[in-house]
């Protein structure tokens, strides 16, 4: 089942292609596991949000998915795709597949 990265005993979900849709409060990103499905990806004071639904289409149709992973931090900060991924069990997809990425200059 695509949800078994929860699973401490499984191995993390990787994500096949991502999109940065805020980056500000809150940052967001639509991300696009290889298993399959749809997540949705938010951070915002300094709480970090994971949604699942089957596709995108679903999870706009009820207007959010099944929250997977809610965690805090003490601070509220800016915070890249590498750095939430790896405060869960997902692993970011490579650099030409993060679109919307916002670089360094």
């Amino acid at each position: 089942m695509a949800l078994d990265f929860l699973d401490p005993d499984k191995p993390p979900m990787r994500l096949r292609s991502t999109i940065m849709t805020c980056w500000g409060a809150p940052y967001q990103w639509d991300a696009f596991p290889v298993s399959g499905g749809y997540l949705y990806l938010r951070y915002r004071h300094g709480r970090g949000r994971v949604e699942w639904a089957p596709s995108q289409a679903d999870w706009w149709k009820t207007h959010g998915g099944i929250e997977l992973d809610a965690w805090s931090d003490s601070d509220d900060r800016d915070l890249d795709l590498e750095e939430f991924c790896a405060s869960t069990r997902l692993i970011p997809p490579p650099l030409e597949m993060q679109f919307g990425r916002i670089f360094d200059e």
